[in-house]
């Protein structure tokens, strides 16, 4: 395809220079294609507008290419592109120009990978197809790649009752055992959720038991709100430990919650 120049008097529109990543939803040309924004950050800034409002996150931009392109490139739909764009206007010709760039291989067909994402805090194996990748998604060719990921990952959320050793969150009992804390504050919460809905808990990594019974928990304490005799309205202290190895809850109510209803 041949690029003609247009050369204009007229002013250029003053734009910021913008590194994005996204998808190819639908090839035009070798060097125009449409791209459906994943990520957008500032590089240049200049006029008024800034990069967020020009290439909103899920918005599909029609792009056209201004660099000489590899001939190795074979762009397609479902391409993942990284690079930086520049509206430009002169009046008489204006577009969104793709002044450099990199690829990833293409995702529109399936592969079996690892996985984890901000919900789910385990290495699990599924197939993914097409445009897949979300917020917090993070995915890998091998389970050994995953779990260091993810051990990373949950080393920075290692909570300061505890201490990390040899790549590993542990909490030293009064017994001497080092236990390996395996379930993270966050995931400890939602346990907690779970068994007794949202009641802004606080939260505290402490031992519990004695001798070989001892064992690292979460106790988490929150206020519930129910009825007493079903007539009146009382505020109850609860609480939930979870076991900070297995992830197990155990709550623990009043002694007359049983003359309550909602506790």
């Amino acid at each position: 395809m041949n690029i003609v120049a247009i050369i204009s008097l007229a002013p250029a529109i003053e734009s910021p220079t913008c590194r994005m990543i996204g998808a190819i939803t639908d090839v035009i040309s070798q060097v125009a294609f449409t791209i459906k924004i994943s990520e957008v950050s500032t590089v240049i800034e200049e006029g008024e507008s800034s990069c967020e409002s020009l290439y909103p996150v899920d918005s599909e931009q029609f792009i056209i290419v201004s660099k000489k392109i590899n001939p190795a490139d074979k762009f397609e739909d479902g391409q993942i592109i990284e690079g930086n764009i520049h509206f430009s206007s002169n009046g008489f010709d204006s577009g969104i120009y793709l002044t450099d760039y990199k690829t990833n291989p293409s995702i529109s067909g399936c592969k079996s990978l690892y996985w984890f994402d901000n919900d789910n805090k385990a290495c699990g194996q599924k197939e993914f197809c097409g445009m897949y990748m979300y917020f917090g998604l993070q995915t890998f060719e091998s389970k050994e790649q995953c779990e260091k990921a993810l051990g990373i990952n949950r080393l920075k959320d290692c909570p300061k009752e505890a201490t990390v050793e040899n790549d590993k969150c542990t909490k030293t009992l009064s017994n001497g055992r080092k236990a390996e804390i395996k379930i993270m504050p966050e995931t400890a919460s939602q346990n907690a959720i779970d068994k007794l809905g949202e009641l802004n808990f606080t939260i505290e990594l402490k031992e519990v038991g004695k001798g070989d019974d001892a064992k690292p928990v979460y106790e988490l304490t929150g206020n519930k709100q129910g009825k007493f005799l079903g007539i009146f309205k009382i505020m109850a202290r609860v609480s939930a430990q979870v076991d900070a190895e297995t992830g197990d809850v155990k709550v623990i109510k009043p002694w007359w919650a049983f003359l309550a209803s909602g506790i």
